[in-house]
């Protein structure tokens, strides 16, 4: 069981692998995020999207376009019937495509789709450098990353694909 802290292209993340409930509960109570709220995780391969959400053609097409924009996105699905995950309070999910070395070598550590939020307490600014991450979250973590600064250096664009909208930008 292992909390990682690793850069991704918006901002550093903290996260764990999506089936260790034990290290999900925890990286909710470190952020002090309310457990009513909804945790997204990454995925290294577009096609894994279809492993934990319900998606039509016309979505993965949609993903599909809108990653040849950049992989500055999380997308919101509707999470399987067969898939139990501690992340929803819903049936919606949250998921993120990246493929760099960083979230590469995180899902190997982690032996799989990895919690991707962003390694700050709740309600304040999300950190764009390692250097800025509270000492509460680096504490916490077992692996740490540096990688240098995140390319984008903002939040991720959270586009609902069951309504087909931007939900943040």
């Amino acid at each position: 069981m292992t909390i990682a802290i690793f850069r991704t292209d918006t901002l550093y993340g903290v996260g764990c692998n999506i089936n260790e409930f034990k290290e999900v509960n925890r990286i909710y109570r470190i952020k002090g995020k309310s457990f009513n709220e909804n945790l997204s995780f990454l995925v290294t391969d577009v096609n894994e999207i279809m492993n934990y959400a319900e998606v039509s053609s016309k979505q993965f097409e949609k993903v599909r376009d809108l990653l040849k924009k950049g992989s500055h996105y999380t997308f919101c699905f509707k999470k399987r019937k067969d898939v139990s995950l501690n992340l929803s309070k819903n049936d919606e999910i949250g998921i993120r495509v990246l493929n760099n070395s960083d979230t590469r070598i995180i899902t190997k550590l982690l032996g799989g789709p990895v919690i991707c939020t962003s390694a700050n307490i709740h309600g304040t600014e999300a950190p764009k450098r390692f250097e800025d991450i509270d000492k509460i979250i680096l504490g916490s973590a077992e692996i740490k990353l540096n990688s240098g600064d995140c390319y984008y250096g903002k939040a991720s664009i959270v586009y609902d694909l069951v309504n087909d909208r931007i939900k943040r930008e």
